[in-house]
């Protein structure tokens, strides 16, 4: 868990760093650019998901209940 923590933090001090080396005259194209790259950056992890991705229910997301556990268990 500490691991996909540390990973998820790299966005939080990078995105600002390129913001900040991208945006240095302030003007409306270099702001354009900042929407352009999270805009491709949007798209390119939607479709990553959409086409890698399943929505099918895993083993290890299924919830038993207590009677079917007991049920289970006396024969």
């Amino acid at each position: 868990m500490g691991f996909s923590n540390g990973f998820g933090n790299i966005p939080g001090f990078l995105v600002p760093l390129t913001v900040s080396l991208l945006t240095k005259k302030k003007t409306l194209e270099s702001w354009s650019s900042i929407f352009y790259i999270a805009s491709i950056t949007n798209l390119l992890t939607f479709l990553v998901y959409a086409l890698m991705c399943t929505a099918e229910l895993q083993p290890w997301g299924r919830v038993e209940r207590e009677k079917e556990k007991k049920r289970i268990e006396k024969y």
